[in-house]
């Protein structure tokens, strides 16, 4: 095509394979997560409930965008920080994770 960078369909399918990468994990989550939890003796409730907080980060993700593309934090850019604060709190709660028994924690 004329005028287009020959970079620009990689970066769609880059960007297209994100989002298909967070729907597929969406889904186990929703599908498989509840079964495990329904196995723990938690109630659908619970799991509704768990569900929904689980799904906070995912409808919060565009208000962080904006607020990382407007707030340059610890001046060491524009998304960078976002990036390795959310990988450290990522990396502390899985390390965290296998320990918290569900069914008597929730």
């Amino acid at each position: 095509m004329p005028g287009m960078s020959p970079l620009k369909p990689v970066r769609y399918g880059v960007f297209g394979l994100l989002y298909y990468a967070q729907g597929m994990l969406w889904s186990y989550f929703s599908a498989l997560n509840a079964l495990y939890f329904l196995s723990k003796g938690l109630s659908i409730a619970d799991v509704g409930v768990l569900t929904s907080i689980a799904s906070i980060p995912l409808i919060l993700k565009f208000f962080f965008g904006l607020l990382s593309d407007k707030v340059n934090l610890f001046g060491m850019g524009h998304r960078k920080p976002y990036i390795l604060l959310g990988l450290f709190i990522q990396s502390m709660m899985l390390v965290i994770a296998p320990f918290i028994d569900i069914a008597n924690h929730f």
